[in-house]
């Protein structure tokens, strides 16, 4: 992202370098786009990240930088309506 970024007018100097997405679908398998998701990452340094996440396209993105080596721990949280739901996996980058 930091190459395609780069030399961009009116741009900030990007820190993302990848983007994460969640796609969220109901118990029939239909999208749902009226919700709200969000993540929580902990750095193999132990720092973290919580970026915003924006829809996108039926999904929800937000642009992260996994530019340390290591094991990340990435956690995501989705509400919709009433229902609050918490997954996470663990992601390792050399």
């Amino acid at each position: 992202m930091r190459e395609k970024m780069k030399g961009m007018e009116n741009m900030p100097e990007m820190t993302a370098t990848h983007h994460l997405m969640v796609y969220i679908k109901d118990p029939r398998g239909q999208i749902v786009d009226k919700a709200k998701a969000g993540y929580l990452m902990e750095n193999p340094d132990g720092t973290e990240q919580k970026p915003m996440t924006m829809a996108i396209n039926g999904g929800f993105g937000a642009d992260v930088a996994l530019d340390q080596p290591g094991a990340y721990t990435i956690k995501t949280k989705v509400m919709a309506g009433e229902a609050k739901r918490i997954d996470s996996f663990d992601y390792e980058m050399k």
